[in-house]
């Protein structure tokens, strides 16, 4: 038996995940409207996966509590609560502010099953809306931006904001700090690309 076999190899680095400035995402916001806008905005302010946006019903909308350390009170936020699409974990994800002023049209007299963006047949979909951010990509020409990176770009922009790897993790909804630490290996490549432009 050749004991090189036995050498076990080590695992490739996982990929820096594809992200852009926060402002490009914003400004392809700009130039959405409607039940368009709303979608791309909640990937924008929950860095939810694309598959769990699009999946999002009325009753996934609700009140929850959680207490605060500084102040001693139990707190009462609005959030998204539902299952994650890969973990099968609840989540919950307080919802932005921001994002509370374009939700709160669309959510009046929704029934509780129902999808917040349905199709003809009343389910949800998803191909739509990959045409749909390629169209405003390509008439405000932004180049390289997929569902993903509105995620990729949330995270990073945290992680960079507020320097906690445990929050965003939980925000994420991944289920081990390392697929998170990628984040901040996307910080480390900017950081040298910075120093780089140093004279």
């Amino acid at each position: 038996l050749n004991p090189v076999l036995k050498i076990k190899m080590p695992k490739p680095p996982k990929a820096i995940p594809r992200f852009v400035d926060i402002e490009v995402i914003d400004k392809i916001l700009d130039d959405m409207s409607g039940r368009t806008k709303l979608y791309f905005s909640i990937l924008r302010f929950t860095g939810m996966r694309p598959s769990e946006a699009i999946q999002l019903k009325a009753r996934h909308i609700r009140q929850s509590t959680c207490f605060d350390r500084l102040t001693k009170l139990t707190r009462t936020y609005p959030a998204f609560i539902f299952r994650a699409s890969k973990t099968n974990s609840e989540r919950v994800i307080s919802i932005h502010p921001e994002l509370q002023k374009i939700l709160q049209p669309y959510i009046k007299g929704m029934f509780p099953e129902e999808y917040l963006f349905k199709n003809k047949a009343g389910t949800s979909h998803q191909a739509s809306m990959d045409s749909t951010l390629d169209r405003h990509t390509k008439r405000l020409g932004i180049t390289g931006v997929s569902l993903y990176t509105f995620r990729h770009s949330v995270a990073t922009d945290l992680l960079a904001k507020t320097g906690d790897l445990r929050a965003v993790q939980t925000i994420l909804g991944h289920s081990s700090s390392s697929t998170t630490e990628i984040y901040a290996h996307a910080l480390e490549s900017t950081t040298l690309n910075a120093i780089s432009l140093l004279k």
